[in-house]
């Protein structure tokens, strides 16, 4: 996996951050069967007192994006986190994601059964706390 972490309008990415980035990602990314080629953005910047976050993670049929705002830099980073999470756990793309992407979600790693997952009715669960 190569992650690439850089700051924009001046804003550099202290070690502090980067470490911090490089860790949640590598938690979002255990979702994935295979990380061999996978390329992770991520863009820090500064707007006044707003600091703003994104995060791209292109595949090949995929591209997830996320992009966060709020006060403090660690904040920002751990919704974009969120916010991909839910775009990879979406219900109604769990089962195109699952066969494009080849993430490796079961059942019993998104809180619900199989039955659930046939019916289509599976809800987004934060895997924030689990890593």
């Amino acid at each position: 996996m190569k992650m690439n972490i850089h700051g924009k309008n001046k804003f550099e990415v202290k070690p502090g951050l980067r470490e911090y980035i490089e860790e949640k990602v590598e938690s979002f990314v255990k979702l994935f069967n295979s990380t061999d080629g996978l390329s992770v953005n991520v863009v820090c910047k500064e707007y006044g007192d707003k600091k703003v976050v994104e995060i791209t993670i292109p595949t090949k049929h995929l591209i997830l994006r996320a992009e966060a705002s709020t006060e403090d830099m660690f904040n920002s980073v751990d919704t974009c986190i969120n916010k991909l999470e839910k775009q990879l756990l979406a219900p109604e793309e769990i089962k195109r994601r699952l066969s494009v992407v080849g993430a490796a979600i079961y059942p019993e790693d998104i809180g619900t059964t199989s039955k659930d997952m046939a019916s289509n009715t599976l809800t987004a669960v934060h895997m924030r706390n689990r890593y």
